[in-house]
């Protein structure tokens, strides 16, 4: 902060003509609110990652995953279309992620292989060759009902498929219900949340790694919410007892 604050450097009269965009974050991807036009301008980070992987200390874990198994998981994850592969950088493991003719770097502290495997799966595209059918998917999903609720994919489409999430004890949709839904225009990463606690979801083509991690995030998602409800009903009921104990 110091440092910017004594640059003499100056603002860029280009900058003024720029028309800002509003974007949604979310994970690791990024969709701009009103989909359809390509962004006029792209931030790239790169050099900050470089300048901070030099700059600040590593800090890896006890139980970090080796090198070997790390590249072991790349290539796993990897397919023609995207691929992962790392190597030990500044004490740190260095991805490098190609995707057609892109090609990004970023620096993961040393860490097990499951929270790498995140880390990668938040990153990785679909492999198209090995895209799911409503079938293929639905054989999948049922591994992961639960007290949770689950997860359907309940249309597909070459560029998109439509995914629905109930909660415990709630319904799927109807035809009509799934008809409605997928004829509006909606981006990818857009979520109507429904009354009974249930959503739907567009997202692009997956293929089976892609669809576990999904469902693997919705699961996580929902175990959270309820446990963060049923700690506010503890308080509630504590607070209950508290207040029935003062009046006797």
């Amino acid at each position: 902060m110091a440092a910017a604050r004594m640059s003499d450097e100056t603002v860029p009269p280009w900058l003024a003509t720029l028309e800002p965009q509003l974007w949604i974050q979310t994970g690791e991807s990024s969709m701009p609110l009103t989909p359809g036009g390509a962004p006029d301008w792209v931030v790239e980070d790169d050099a900050w990652l470089e300048w901070a992987a030099a700059n600040t200390p590593a800090r890896p874990v006890r139980n970090a995953v080796s090198l070997a198994e790390a590249q072991r998981l790349c290539r796993r994850l990897s397919h023609s279309d995207w691929s992962c592969s790392v190597e030990e950088m500044r004490g740190r493991w260095a991805l490098q992620i190609e995707y057609g003719t892109e090609a990004t770097r970023l620096y993961v502290q040393k860490c097990p292989a499951a929270v790498l495997e995140r880390r990668i799966l938040g990153l990785r595209a679909t492999d198209p060759s090995r895209i799911l059918d409503l079938d293929g998917a639905e054989a999948i999903a049922v591994e992961y009902d639960g007290a949770w609720g689950g997860a359907r994919m309940v249309a597909a489409h070459p560029e998109a498929c439509l995914v629905w999430v109930r909660p415990f004890g709630g319904r799927w949709p109807t035809d009509a219900e799934i008809m409605e839904c997928a004829q509006k225009a909606q981006g990818f990463g857009w979520v109507v949340f429904y009354p009974d606690g249930g959503k739907s979801l567009v997202a692009p083509p997956v293929d089976e790694i892609a669809w576990r991690w999904l469902l693997t995030r919705e699961r996580e998602d929902a175990g959270e919410r309820m446990t963060s409800r049923g700690g506010v009903l503890a308080q509630w009921w504590a607070a209950v007892r508290r207040i029935a104990r003062r009046a006797r």
